[in-house]
């Protein structure tokens, strides 16, 4: 999950009232500009593979700095900065064996009625779908090489699909 989560970022969905389809403010965290890489001999190759290791985790992090926000009353759709003017905030660290996730979004730009007493959200991990084969030479053949485990290409799968749940979160009531 760590790969799919550096690779596509966690996305934050409020669900419009009622509808289980409308889409309200979205935060994707963190947002990077594809999950794949090119390397000099043209083969694709995904952007964070396969991070066991925590050292390579640990340097990956600070890269991350911008967060795509959709649907939010007085924000254009766009990239932003972890540092912006709306007050939106997102940061990654790692703690022991876990990648951990935070975002702070004012409770004024979640498009709530003051009344509010809990809303509906979606939390995806995106994934990343790999970029579509060129009209050059043909793709590399996807067979198990010789010798590597077919668990290579399970983590390959698990990054490029989409996985999501979805809850309800009641908000505190002032005393």
């Amino acid at each position: 999950m760590t790969a799919k989560i550096l690779a596509g970022g966690v996305s934050f969905i409020i669900v419009g009232k009622g509808d289980k389809k409308l889409v309200g403010p979205a935060i994707t965290f963190p947002f990077p500009d594809s999950g794949y890489a090119v390397s000099p001999e043209g083969r694709v190759r995904p952007r964070f593979p396969i991070l066991k290791d925590s050292v390579t985790i640990v340097g990956a992090i600070p890269q991350l700095k911008e967060m795509k926000v959709l649907n939010f009353a007085g924000i254009t759709d766009s990239v932003l900065s972890i540092y912006n003017e709306y007050g939106i905030k997102a940061k990654l660290k790692y703690e022991g064996n876990a990648l951990v996730c935070e975002m702070l979004i004012p409770r004024a730009l979640l498009g709530l009625d003051d009344a509010a007493t809990k809303f509906a959200y979606q939390i995806k991990l995106t994934g990343v779908k790999p970029p579509p084969a060129s009209s050059g030479a043909p793709p590399p053949p996807m067979g198990v090489p010789a010798g590597r485990a077919p668990l290579m290409f399970n983590i390959l799968d698990e990054i490029n699909s989409v996985t999501y749940f979805s809850g309800e979160y009641g908000l505190a009531v002032k005393p």
